[in-house]
């Protein structure tokens, strides 16, 4: 049996990254979102905590391809 495994803190990390580069910073970002920085900046923070609906608007907004934070392991 293959266990799938999600990389958070590498794709958050890649999240960061690119709002840098796309927006400037986290403030533009998150008017782009409709959220308060504040609200962005702990979902940046989140660790394993991050929910698909986020990670789904991460991906859409930044052109961040989930496939690169997903492996498989056998157990």
């Amino acid at each position: 049996m293959n266990i799938i495994y999600f990389s958070s803190e590498d794709f958050l990390e890649d999240v960061k990254y690119q709002i840098k580069a796309k927006y400037k910073n986290q403030n533009n970002y998150a008017a782009a979102c409709n959220c308060s920085r504040k609200a962005l900046n702990r979902v940046l923070n989140s660790g394993d905590e991050i929910s698909i609906s986020w990670i789904k608007t991460f991906c859409k907004n930044l052109n961040i391809k989930i496939e690169d934070y997903v492996f498989e392991k056998d157990s």
